[in-house]
């Protein structure tokens, strides 16, 4: 059992980070034209600071497996929903790329969620260690493609 805990620390540290949001997203005006790029940032960051609060008010109460267990499929659930939010947005041309990466990233990282409350569960120490490590990876490019597409709240995350 002492075995796993160096991992739980781990796959806490990496569930506890996120981006996130809510619900009420409009990027068209009122002839179904593509939002400005400052009102795209500005709507996309409100998605990811709502969801940064969502996961700061539910922090988990320390990184034992049961712990990750009991949040990691909320946080999942979470990550989905700022999917569908980031999606619904209509990027002017010169942010579309960059907010797909992010999409895609956040779509990967709601995935390994699901996965690491699965493994937690069956106390898989391998797969968690490989989830921990890929997680790790995503996050770096999630920080890396909202930070060059200006969206600093998306670039949190934790």
């Amino acid at each position: 059992m002492k075995s796993l805990r160096p991992l739980a620390l781990i796959a806490v540290t990496l569930v506890v980070t996120g981006c996130g949001g809510s619900s009420n997203t409009s990027s068209t005006d009122s002839h179904g034209h593509a939002a400005s790029r400052v009102q795209l940032v500005a709507e996309a960051d409100a998605i990811c600071q709502r969801m940064s609060a969502e996961f700061a008010a539910d922090k988990p109460a320390n990184s034992s497996i049961p712990e990750i267990v009991r949040f990691a499929p909320a946080r999942a659930v979470r990550e989905q929903k700022v999917v569908a939010e980031l999606s619904q947005l209509t990027p002017p041309a010169t942010i579309a790329g960059g907010l797909q990466k992010i999409i895609a990233y956040r779509r990967t990282l709601a995935l390994e969620l699901a996965d690491l409350a699965r493994v937690a569960k069956a106390k898989d120490a391998a797969a968690i260690r490989a989830l921990a490590k890929s997680k790790a990876a995503m996050h770096r490019e999630l920080i890396a493609a909202a930070t060059a597409a200006g969206l600093t709240s998306c670039a949190l995350t934790g």
